[in-house]
């Protein structure tokens, strides 16, 4: 009979310390910082030249981009009344071309230093 306690007691012992000291909850030790900004893969359409007002262009990322850092860094020049409206699908920016852009002025889509991906 003792014996037969002196087991459950090692069978208990082994169970409580297994089941207590496996898979502790914490975070990922993570790896290097990233910091390697964004890299544009393409645009659709292909060449820039000659895009019409009212007109959505793709501006295609090799990272999924930070939705906050596009407001705060994208902008056309010379600057328009209407502002930039665009639309964020993890890799790509959609921008429509505002209306009020005159056809034979060359502009330029900018992102500034804010510009940033998801890490």
């Amino acid at each position: 009979m003792f014996y037969n306690q002196l087991i459950y007691k090692i069978y208990f012992l082994l169970f409580f310390v297994l089941f207590t000291s496996c898979a502790s909850v914490m975070s990922p030790g993570g790896g290097p910082k990233d910091l390697k900004p964004p890299l544009l893969i393409s645009t659709d359409p292909v060449e820039l030249i000659n895009v019409k007002n009212n007109q959505e262009i793709s501006i295609i990322f090799d990272e999924y981009i930070n939705e906050g850092s596009i407001k705060k860094s994208l902008s056309i020049f010379p600057k328009n009344q209407d502002g930039i409206d665009f639309s964020y699908e993890g890799k790509i920016i959609r921008v429509k071309i505002p209306s009020d852009l005159d056809p034979n002025m060359t502009y330029t889509i900018n992102f500034n230093k804010n510009f940033s991906d998801e890490n």
